[in-house]
């Protein structure tokens, strides 16, 4: 679904309409290189994961995939590949807790909601409990399937522990402007305080990779370590 959405803008991206995304994925493209480590910490799956379903304009704050799904809508798509579609467009960033494996599924705890979520990774990564991830983790697919997906190579926070991340949380929340915590804090991950919130993280923590998971340092206030 994502390749066909990344077609599916490709083909449309002359259209005057769609220039606010186009010059502003195309800026961040060349600011951060994205292709994975060596070259640059931010993974191809973490940059269309948000040039496609976080990147918004306008007053309504429609991003492409919301463009897409109105589009997909209208012209009678299949309901299993508009339902994959919507999961993607509704996604976000999460900050989870490693709690584990139960019969070879990854358990990730989501750090606000308290969400336990069996997972799959498609990167591969298995981790070990007590592992903070940032990733972007899609609901299942399907009421038959169980399976929560880890769509994004895992960010690996190697420090600091959980405590601190909630402290970040408590100051950084208040900066939205939400009242509700967990609307601010779906807001903050999937927005971020600006644009470019989690991609500086990102670029600015950088530690460590391996093929299949990438290690940061430090919470986004600290920078690089």
């Amino acid at each position: 679904m994502t390749n066909w959405a990344l077609g599916f803008v490709e083909a449309m991206q002359e259209m005057p309409e769609l220039r606010g995304f186009v010059d502003r994925i195309q800026r961040a493209e060349a600011e951060y290189m994205p292709s994975g480590p060596p070259m640059s910490p931010l993974t191809w799956t973490y940059f269309w994961g948000w040039a496609l379903w976080d990147l918004n304009v306008g007053p309504e704050r429609e991003t492409l995939g919301s463009i897409l799904l109105a589009i997909a809508r209208s012209q009678g798509m299949d309901s299993r590949l508009v339902g994959v579609l919507e999961r993607l467009v509704e996604s976000q960033l999460g900050l989870h807790v490693h709690e584990g494996e139960q019969e070879g599924r990854i358990l990730l705890r989501e750090l606000v909601a308290e969400e336990l979520r069996p997972c799959i990774c498609a990167a591969g990564y298995g981790g070990v409990a007590g592992e903070l991830w940032l990733a972007r983790v899609l609901p299942p697919p399907s009421p038959a399937v169980e399976e929560h997906v880890i769509v994004t190579t895992p960010y690996v926070i190697v420090a600091p522990g959980v405590g601190a991340w909630r402290q970040y949380l408590d100051r950084i929340l208040p900066k939205t402007t939400i009242a509700d915590r967990r609307d601010g804090y779906q807001h903050l991950m999937k927005h971020g305080l600006d644009e470019h919130h989690w991609s500086e993280y990102v670029f600015d923590a950088y530690a460590n990779h391996k093929t299949e998971a990438i290690f940061l340092l430090g919470p986004p206030e600290q920078g690089p370590p």
